[in-house]
């Protein structure tokens, strides 16, 4: 695979002849961006290094190419496009570095890479259905004794701030 560490970080090669893959899940189906996290010590290496997103039958949905010289000692690089409408998603990154030790992609044993990623939500209508699914995926993961402690806790709290604002200030 061609791992390296720095710092103790993972690094993988992007010298010419070597790719990387990662699947991208795309749930609100809006991804909008993305930022890797690269390497290219003393920025002396200027070969290109291809960035391609595709959807699960490999058909190119976008791709990106970036000059070494872009790319800082480490540095994260951000790519914004249109939202993609695919739900499931492939990132594939390669490099045409000539040399194993000049061009790094940060990444892990297990093949997956240093990524963030963004969802653009366009109307009010689908950031309130993002944040109901977001919310009760949140409270299935809880167990029914934290559930319960948290409701509980909400509603003292909203007894005791409807009996605040209902007393009147006394004259003294």
């Amino acid at each position: 695979m061609g791992l390296n560490i720095e710092g103790g970080k993972p690094i993988l090669s992007l010298q010419s002849g070597r790719y990387y893959t990662q699947v991208i899940n795309n749930p609100t189906k809006s991804l909008n961006s993305i930022s890797l996290q690269l390497k290219n010590p003393l920025i002396k290496d200027n070969s290109l290094i291809y960035i391609e997103i595709m959807d699960e039958l490999g058909e190119i949905q976008k791709d990106f190419s970036i000059y070494g010289a872009n790319i800082g000692d480490p540095s994260w690089i951000k790519l914004d496009f249109s939202p993609i409408e695919k739900t499931n998603l492939v990132l594939r990154v390669s490099g045409e570095s000539q040399f194993d030790n000049s061009l790094y992609l940060f990444g892990s044993e297990n093949g997956s890479f240093d990524l963030k990623t963004t969802y653009a939500l366009s109307n009010f209508q689908s950031r309130l259905k993002q944040n109901i699914y977001s919310q009760v995926n949140l409270f299935m993961r809880r167990s029914l004794w934290h559930n319960i402690l948290y409701l509980v806790s909400l509603i003292m709290l909203n007894m005791y701030l409807a009996k605040l604002l209902n007393e009147t200030p006394s004259k003294t």
